[in-house]
């Protein structure tokens, strides 16, 4: 197997690092200049607000939104005074372990996405080439990749003669397996070199502020994915090809020399035939050898893998068909998982199976195949409902987060509504909203397809509802607008009560004296003042309280109001 990583680091605004075996994409990273990966930096923080109903703070790092840290992964020595910090801490409660505006060392441990914040945890940890170190844990481990007996406890006799200073421990990484002491020696002191500027730089440096970064992505990705399968790496900038072959000379001088620039004019995936697949990897659907294919959605909650047949023939019955598919799409499930970055809770809907063998020659096979998967993952059997649930854990962000925005016309949801359905719901909200009397005017700002669509397709409408409700209707159009959005404004109409009392308070005399304007007609204000009436038949009815009312007209003459 021929394995390669090239580095594309020609254009600023995007940072691409691919991973090569025999031909085919097998890894992706992607790093843009308006996201930049953050995952494992660290920084000096303080704690902003500290939170009893979650049994967490919150941390101000330095970005948009405030670091989430929970209350497992404060470090004891983080603890106020006379808080216990032994094995009895789990049963330390949040609010008296830290305090407000306590100054912090945190490292991200997820990076923030659209709706939450970046998670943090003060247990930092410095990753090098074969070893990662632990400051404040006195503990020393290998990786639980390695399964060979014999090799661990060769690996752990190698550890302990390692000179370590007090108070840090190290992890064995996968990648040390089958190397010798001296490599070991020279990768943990360049990890305490780093410590120890580290420390320097947290001291001289204010709150918040960025105490270390993880890197480019090709250096990273050369520490941790670089192997000694891997031929070659080829890197088609000077500066990135420069820090890359620094790094490599300093954790593992034997490989300096695969380290290789690119300098031809021709693009670096283009000349690998790279870029047709990359643009599948964005692809919701993909095809099988054999004619079946998967289909990947990402939604908030999970990724959702649905397995078909489609023009898969070979199978000689139904049962051989669905085992046969389901057996091809577990390789190219792994191989999307790592290349998309996918990670989180996983459903993955199989071809219904009903022999048991089958179903269970399935899981074995996914499990085999992530076996060479970094991240750690968990997987549970096909229920009855032939849905397989793993999990996956999630190293940095997915290529969907990290390449694409949020769609502005349909809000991420991936459809919109038909225009037919837009302009009624459009209608309904004018007739609910013109049901008062007092509107005279609506005003209703659209898209201009919208708009095109009302005033033509929905005319009468509109010409109904300007005569059931005595209003005037305007379709506005404002190409501003998002295809869905809409705004209306209604104008009502003045009040009598409003008008009245605007004007100035005139003297009686005055306004008895005053006659209309030629030509124009009394206004009914003006004329009939309401309140002077209805004060002098009040006085009219306590003068003649107590007398005998006299008749002007005879009996036979008066009228049911008189009768009243």
């Amino acid at each position: 197997m021929t394995k390669k990583i090239f580095v594309n680091a020609r254009n600023l605004e995007e940072y691409r690092v691919a991973i090569i075996e025999d031909g085919f994409l097998t890894s992706m990273t992607v790093s843009t200049s308006s996201r930049e990966h953050c995952r494992g930096n660290i920084y000096k923080a303080r704690v902003v607000s500290v939170q009893k109903s979650l049994q967490a703070v919150f941390i101000k790092f330095g970005a948009e939104r405030n670091g989430f840290l929970p209350m497992k992964d404060i470090h004891p020595s983080y603890y106020s005074e006379g808080t216990e910090s032994s094995e009895k801490r789990r049963w330390v409660r949040v609010e008296q372990a830290v305090e407000t505006g306590q100054e912090l060392l945190v490292q991200i441990s997820r990076e923030a996405s659209e709706k939450k914040g970046a998670a943090l945890t003060t247990y930092l940890s410095l990753t090098g080439r074969y070893l990662v170190l632990l400051p404040g844990i006195d503990k020393n481990g290998v990786s639980r990749k390695i399964e060979d007996a014999k090799e661990r406890h060769r690996l752990r006799s190698i550890m302990e003669e390692l000179q370590v200073p007090a108070g840090l421990g190290l992890i064995l990484r996968t990648a040390g397996e089958g190397r010798n002491k001296s490599e070991f020696q020279r990768d943990l002191r360049y990890l305490l070199r780093l410590w120890d500027s580290l420390k320097k730089h947290a001291l001289e440096n204010p709150t918040p502020s960025l105490i270390y970064s993880e890197g480019d992505a090709a250096v990273s990705t050369i520490r941790d994915y670089f192997t000694p399968d891997v031929k070659e790496v080829l890197i088609d900038t000077r500066v990135t090809f420069d820090q890359v072959r620094n790094f490599t000379k300093q954790v593992m001088p034997r490989y300096a020399r695969r380290i290789k620039l690119y300098d031809s004019d021709e693009p670096l995936f283009t000349r690998f035939h790279l870029e047709q697949q990359v643009e599948k990897m964005f692809s919701q659907r993909v095809d099988l050898k054999a004619g079946g294919h998967i289909v990947i959605e990402e939604t908030e909650a999970m990724v959702t893998i649905d397995v078909n047949s489609g023009r898969f023939t070979k199978g000689t019955s139904m049962e051989d068909t669905a085992y046969q598919t389901n057996m091809e799409a577990v390789g190219e499930i792994v191989r999307q998982l790592k290349l998309r970055n996918l990670g989180g809770l996983l459903a993955i809907d199989f071809i219904d199976m009903r022999d048991r063998k089958h179903r269970l020659a399935v899981e074995r096979l996914l499990k085999e195949n992530l076996k060479s998967d970094k991240a750690k993952w968990d997987v549970t059997s096909i229920n009855k409902l032939g849905v397989l649930v793993m999990s996956r854990q999630r190293l940095k962000s997915s290529l969907s987060e990290t390449t694409f925005v949020t769609c502005p016309r349909c809000k991420g949801s991936g459809t919109v509504k038909s225009l037919s359905s837009l302009s009624l719901h459009i209608l309904r909200k004018l007739r609910a909203e013109t049901l008062r009397g007092e509107i005279t005017e609506v005003k209703v700002v659209v898209h201009p397809v919208v708009a095109e669509f009302l005033l033509n397709e929905q005319r009468r409408e509109l010409t109904s509802l300007e005569s059931d409700r005595n209003i005037s209707v305007k379709i506005i159009a404002d190409a501003k607008l998002n295809y869905s959005e809409s705004r209306e404004e209604f104008v009502k109409a003045p009040s009598t009560s409003a008008r009245t009392a605007d004007k100035v308070k005139e003297p009686e005399s005055e306004r008895a004296g005053k006659k209309p304007e030629q030509g124009k007609k009394p206004n009914r204000s003006e004329t009939d003042n309401k309140p002077k009436k209805r004060t002098m038949i009040e006085r009219g009815k306590r003068r003649n309280r107590g007398r005998k009312p006299r008749s002007k007209r005879s009996p036979n003459k008066a009228g049911k109001g008189e009768e009243a």
